[in-house]
């Protein structure tokens, strides 16, 4: 999803909401990229100015660029953290995200909503929308993208533990090559000596016959 798509995506979700939040309340969050290597823990913040009544905070952290997935029916709500009424509903959210966000209890008293993921994956990376239902204006909702960058010494190529099959691959085919590459070194070698022989035998029997021309004429 483009930048311009999670614009209107963020648009759309103000418009639909009902029992607004009166007052000119406006959602904070990060204008640059938040950066995070794999396994680490990270914070997406997030702030409602001026602060909102706890009772009446409802926030919803979501993943907008997330493709729909036909056999995942709860991939269409791409909720990442669901918080109504005081309470998390784990349920609500996507699955690659159970047991790993959170929200402060004591900061979202300070209408502080930022989100904590932890132990960071690849797949965590992507934009997230902090967004609370009852701001119904353009301003009820703020982006952020978050960047994962592998650990030191480690590339983003593979990301699970190769299989047997794979090792194997990996170690053989190096050598199979090398092989092959020695066959036809030497084959084209064999080729050279034996047409550097004919040639050979060909100039010296023409060398030959041109001398015994020479002699029977003499």
């Amino acid at each position: 999803m483009c930048e311009a798509d999670v614009g209107m995506f963020i648009l759309g979700l103000a418009v639909v909401t009902s029992a607004p939040i009166k007052g000119k309340i406006k959602v904070i969050g990060s204008s640059q990229p938040i950066v995070a290597t794999v396994g680490d823990d990270v914070i997406l913040p997030c702030l409602a100015e001026p602060p909102v009544e706890e009772n009446l905070l409802m926030v919803e952290w979501l993943r907008p660029d997330l493709p729909f997935d036909p056999a995942d029916p709860q991939s269409q709500n791409k909720y990442v953290h669901w918080h109504h009424n005081g309470m998390d509903k784990d349920d609500a959210k996507l699955p690659q995200y159970a047991g790993r966000t959170e929200l402060n209890r004591d900061s979202l008293k300070n209408s502080n909503m930022s989100l904590k993921i932890t132990k960071v994956r690849l797949s965590d990376q992507g934009i997230y929308v902090c967004f609370l239902p009852k701001i119904k204006s353009p301003w009820g909702a703020t982006k952020m993208r978050l960047i994962v960058e592998p650990k030191p010494g480690e590339t983003t190529k593979m990301t699970e533990s190769p299989s047997p099959f794979t090792l194997q691959f990996f170690t053989e085919e190096p050598k199979g090559i090398r092989k092959a590459i020695t066959v036809i070194y030497s084959f084209v070698a064999l080729m050279i000596i034996i047409v550097g022989l004919y040639c050979w035998y060909m100039w010296t029997h023409l060398c030959q016959s041109n001398q015994n021309r020479f002699l029977q004429k003499g």
